[in-house]
Order: structure tokens, then sequence, then C-alpha cells
């Protein structure tokens, strides 16, 4: 990306995060799941695109499908009624499956096409809505959603910036050869700069020691993120999965490492104990 480029990307990088912040903190519970379907019907028509240049030919309906069909099992945990939320789940899970076994010759590699976007899109966007809502309170949920894309943005920003000016060894050649290994170390220590400067206000519940071994953890799966998407577009033969955000590219490309981070996030919630600190 050019100079000239920058100026482009971080005035639409700034838009971006009011955006976000206003999803986050103050949209009611309808239009925020509203919104997360929104991303999620992009992001599916992103990857559909992507997969349309090596000849691969998804249906977005039947995993959009899918998606509304999670997020009608989200809405049923959330009245207490857990068995017909875990049926909501496995149909979900069984509709793209289904489609691709019955529909296409070759089913194992139609099938794996269909549900990499469960795992990789469906997943990461369910679990943001449900973080909103897994403490008493949404507004802390709220802030833990926005604490972990702080984290995931002084990764990238210092990443970014850091690699363009010290950046001389190769991270990943083969897969994005821009990519540097000294931009990885600010991205990891930018991660923590952020996480301990906002943990006291946004996440108070966690102690200085795991503030450093979660941003540590998140930052990383972040990184590999970013990678797995550069790896997909060289995949698919394209530079970028979209146009929709200027100086970014596609929702695929701005969010590749939020995507991420938010089930690793999730397992570390549990994994330390946060969910009982409320």
């Amino acid at each position: 990306m050019g100079l000239r480029e920058t100026p482009v990307r971080v005035l639409t990088g700034a838009a971006l995060g009011l955006f976000c912040l206003g999803w986050v903190f103050f949209a009611p519970e309808p239009l925020y799941l509203a919104l997360c379907l929104g991303f999620l019907l992009l992001a599916t028509l992103e990857y559909r695109k992507i997969l349309g240049h090596r000849g691969l030919v998804l249906r977005p309906l039947v995993l959009f499908g899918s998606v509304l069909m999670g997020f009608s099992g989200l809405w049923f945990y959330w009245q207490g009624m857990r068995f017909q939320g875990n049926l909501a789940m496995v149909f979900a899970w069984f509709n793209p499956l289904s489609y691709a076994f019955l529909r296409t010759p070759d089913k194992k590699a139609q099938a794996f096409w269909m549900l990499l976007p469960q795992a990789w899109l469906v997943g990461p966007v369910f679990l943001l809505a449900y973080i909103r809502y897994l403490p008493p309170e949404p507004l802390d949920g709220a802030k833990m959603i926005f604490w972990l894309a702080l984290v995931v943005a002084g990764n990238d920003i210092a990443a970014y910036f850091g690699g363009k000016r010290f950046g001389k060894t190769p991270l990943a050649p083969k897969i994005s050869p821009k990519k540097t290994r000294e931009g990885s170390a600010f991205g990891i220590f930018g991660g923590l700069f952020s996480g301990l400067a906002l943990s006291p206000e946004l996440l108070p519940i966690l102690a200085p020691w795991e503030v450093v071994v979660v941003v540590v953890v998140v930052v990383v799966a972040a990184q590999v993120g970013d990678l797995a998407e550069s790896a997909f577009k060289r995949f698919g033969g394209v530079k970028d999965s979209g146009k929709i955000l200027p100086g970014h590219g596609g929702v695929l490309d701005r969010f590749d490492a939020l995507l991420t981070a938010i089930p690793v996030f999730y397992g570390l919630i549990y994994l330390l104990g946060l969910d009982q600190r409320w």
C-alpha cells in the first residue's frame, strides 16, 4: 500500500471504529443481531466470490439460511429454552453439509468449502453476539468485545507501521511477502500496550498477568488469522476480498484477524474462569 493511500486507510478505519463503537454499545438487541447478520452476509458473499475464481460455486442462500438457524438457536438460549437452542444449532450445521452431499459430485471438496465458513465466519460472529450477553449486564459484555477489538486493532496498527519502518525478515514469504517478523513483534507489543492500558476501564476483572496471557494468545491467533486469509486470497487469485472499505478492501480483509481472535478469546474466558467473576 502506497503512502498516498494511508490517509484513506486511516479515515476509513476511524469511521469504521466509530460505527463499531455504536454497534457494540448502543444498538438495541434486534438491531445488534441484524447488524451481525448483515456482516455475515457480506463476508459470505466475499467468500463465495473468492472461491468463484477457482470455479467453485457455493450457494449463499444455503449458508445464510444456516446462519439464521444458528441465530434462532441463540435466541432460544436467551429465552432459557436450551433443548430448542441445541436443536437449532444441529440443523444450522447439518444444512450446508447435507446440501453439499446431496447436490454435488465432488462431495468431500464441496462439503469442506461449505463447512469452512461455518467455522471461520458463522462461529465467531455467533460468539460475538453471545459474548455481549454473557455477563449479567450487556454493557459489561460490550466492554469485553470493545477491549478485544482494540487489542486486535493495536496489533494491526503496530504491525503495519512497525513492519513498514523496521521490517526486514519475511514472516511467511510464500503466503504474504510483505509481512515481516519485525512487524509481527511490533504487533504483539501494540496489542499488549492496548490491552494493559484499557483493561482497568474495560475489563477490570482481569489481573495484569492475565491481561498479558490473554493478549499474547489473542494476538498470535489474530496474526494466524491474517495469514490464513492471505493464503485463502492467494488460493483464489485475488488481492482483496472486496472493495467495500476504501483503503482496506473487503470486510474479510479488515476483520480477518478479529474473526480468528474471537473464538480464542471466548475459550480463554472459560479457561481462566472469567465467566464466574461477575
